[in-house]
């Protein structure tokens, strides 16, 4: 009887062991595609942030800031350069100086005869392109050119 009893103890302890390894692959599966859906969702929001904010500036400069002083105005934490201007925000995208920064707006404008073009562009600290918007107004003309 004793003999039975060290032969089922041990053939449960095997069955047990391989029901552990069994889980623990199991868990490994699982906790991969947690982070993998986890990085998803961190990329969704960067793209749907970047959308927003691009498509904000896009309607500033198509209701007339034709100079990138004039667009950059309505965007109180925005550095102008010669050619544009751009804006730093932090993880949660709320403005934020350069060195706290995840993420990056890069605004080029650029005005040829009675055309305006704009290359709106959003990336993250790694420098990779996470949204990119090329926009293109027509200008009117005034009254004086159109006389000429």
């Amino acid at each position: 009887m004793n003999r039975n009893s060290r032969t089922g103890s041990r053939l449960f302890f095997i069955e047990f062991l391989i029901v552990l390894f069994f889980f623990l692959i199991i868990s490994t599966v699982c906790l991969r595609l947690f982070v993998k859906s986890h990085t998803i969702t961190q990329h969704s929001e960067a793209l749907s942030h970047a959308q927003a904010i691009a498509a904000s500036v896009a309607s500033v400069i198509e209701q007339g800031a034709i100079t990138p002083t004039e667009a950059a105005s309505f965007f109180p934490d925005a550095s102008v350069t010669s050619d544009g201007f751009f804006i730093t925000y932090d993880h949660d995208f709320l403005p934020c100086s350069a060195e706290h920064a995840s993420y990056a707006l890069t605004v080029v404008m650029e005005q040829e005869d009675h055309t305006l073009r704009a290359e709106i562009q959003m990336e993250d600290r790694k420098h990779e392109l996470i949204y990119q918007l090329p926009v293109s107004f027509h200008l009117a003309l005034t009254r004086k050119e159109a006389l000429q």
